[in-house]
């Protein structure tokens, strides 16, 4: 790899790790209150059934819980555990906007 090359492509790469070097060296402050969402994705097959994906989730601090149906297939109920992990996102470095879920599940 020419020096050139090099160089710009580590200055690009501080450039876009910054927002998240900065955002873990303040740790986010996590609520412990639980807090739940939900959601459903419709699907309207041409030569099938219509079906709804619904997803529902509860997170309390890290903890994170999350159960789908029709998901992994047809008639099927999925349940997950897991660990939530938060950073700042590259284009907005003030806020926790960038979300990773580690998780084990079932599914039957």
């Amino acid at each position: 790899m020419r020096p050139g090359v090099r160089s710009s492509a580590v200055v690009a790469l501080v450039v876009l790790l910054w927002p998240a070097a900065q955002a873990a060296a303040q740790p986010r402050v996590w609520s412990f209150q639980w807090s739940f969402h939900a959601a459903a994705a419709t699907y309207i097959l041409p030569d099938d059934d219509d079906y709804v994906q619904p997803t529902v989730t509860a997170d309390r601090g890290r903890l994170h819980f999350e159960s789908r149906y029709n998901y992994e297939g047809r008639d099927s109920v999925s349940f997950f555990a897991g660990w939530n992990f938060a950073t700042a996102c590259f284009f907005n470095p003030g806020s926790d906007d960038f979300y990773v879920v580690a998780s084990v599940g079932v599914s039957f």
